[in-house]
């Protein structure tokens, strides 16, 4: 039996992988939330009955999911950001001893190479987001367990602040023959939230550590991307205007190779097919 608590199941992820395990018969996965926001006490409960279920035919792990994602909203807290997500993830270490999986950021490598990042080579924070990343991924690391460093996540349920769920938001309005994009030169991997999850949930079923990256391993323009959004929504007649072109590329791209071979995954959804599910 595969044993996962949950912490953090509210948000994107933690529900779309409570519906995937939902979804799947005769799996032998069974999740336990674990109460974000609870007291320590019923934090400290339930972590207690989560590590009781481990057993020679049984493994307990614990997903972390617990942390605000928003870039702007971390800078704007500076230390007071780093400093809260340390204490609650030290919290978490100190009461359990099921394997830790921590939700990181391929933020963590910076956006200025368009070689393909490994998860062994050096770090490259440049704000407070991917410093408080770093911070936990050291502490996850010290404990024996999983970092895995999300590439830039779509999908149903998704937030409403990303390129993707702009260009859906425009396209529905009534006579617009233009759509706008911000700046179309960053170029990133996307991966589908399914995609995500399964990886995720093969961590649970794999008793490694270290560090792996969880993406697609091809990467592409925000210009090409809204250019498929308009081609997948057969609004391609659109003129796409962007309104602010960097000269200066923002790439970030992945090898994948370690997370594939350890844990025996594969990304499944194209980015075309995802976007037609979306649209």
């Amino acid at each position: 039996m595969n044993e996962i608590g949950l912490y953090g199941g509210s948000g994107f992820i933690g529900t779309q992988f409570q519906s995937m395990i939902e979804r799947q018969s005769n799996n032998n996965s069974q999740i336990h939330m674990i109460p974000h926001r609870g007291s320590s006490e019923e934090i400290k409960i339930a972590l207690e009955k989560l590590d009781a279920l481990s057993n020679s035919n049984t493994t307990t792990s614990l997903l972390y999911l617990a942390e605000n994602n928003e870039i702007t909203k971390a800078d704007k807290l500076s230390s007071e950001y780093i400093e809260d997500n340390v204490k609650r993830l030290k919290f978490i270490i100190s009461n359990t001893r099921s394997k830790l999986i921590y939700a990181s950021s391929v933020a963590i490598y910076g956006d200025l190479s368009k070689i393909p990042h490994s998860p062994s080579e050096k770090s490259n924070t440049i704000n407070t987001y991917s410093k408080s990343k770093f911070e936990c991924e050291k502490l996850v690391l010290q404990a024996g367990g999983v970092v895995a460093r999300l590439s830039n996540i779509y999908g149903p349920g998704m937030s409403k602040k990303n390129i993707i769920s702009d260009i859906l938001k425009q396209i529905k309005v009534k006579g617009i023959n233009s759509i706008n994009i911000i700046d179309g030169s960053p170029i990133r991997d996307m991966i589908h939230i399914s995609d995500v999850t399964s990886c995720l949930l093969s961590m649970t079923k794999i008793q490694k550590k270290g560090i792996y990256n969880i993406a697609t391993g091809t990467s592409i323009s925000m210009k090409d991307l809204a250019l498929m959004i308009l081609k997948v929504a057969n609004f391609e007649e659109y003129k796409l205007v962007e309104l602010k072109h960097n000269k200066t590329t923002s790439c970030i791209s992945l090898d994948i190779s370690n997370t594939k071979k350890t844990f025996a995954w594969s990304p499944s959804i194209s980015l075309q097919d995802g976007l037609k599910q979306l649209v």
